[in-house]
């Protein structure tokens, strides 16, 4: 990820769950340039939200973490990403957020 060019939104909802909306711009290993967009939803049990809530380390199988994936690229080798669907499953972790990104198909 290219510092300073990453945004994420959430509306948390009264139960704990969240609503995402994160954008954020990457550099491939040759220098290319990404824009991806993820929208989804974070989920689980009162008690699993509250622990993520206090920043703790809470294994990804404890709750529900998916996002739907857009990428667009000008670089015409990686053209493919722009009509790629993808899904992506994240894990909340206290120094941040991890993304695993499938695309479907």
């Amino acid at each position: 990820m290219i510092p300073g060019a990453s945004a994420d939104w959430q509306v948390v909802l009264p139960d704990g769950t969240a609503l995402a909306d994160i954008r954020y711009t990457l550099r491939t290993d040759g220098g290319e340039l990404l824009y991806g967009r993820s929208r989804g939803v974070r989920h689980g049990t009162a008690e699993v939200l509250a622990r993520l809530a206090r920043g703790e380390d809470v294994d990804a199988s404890e709750y529900t973490f998916r996002t739907a994936t857009e990428i667009e690229t000008a670089a015409p080798e990686l053209d493919w990403l722009n009509k790629g669907v993808f899904i992506s499953v994240g894990a909340r972790r206290p120094g941040g957020v991890v993304y695993e990104t499938y695309l479907v198909g």
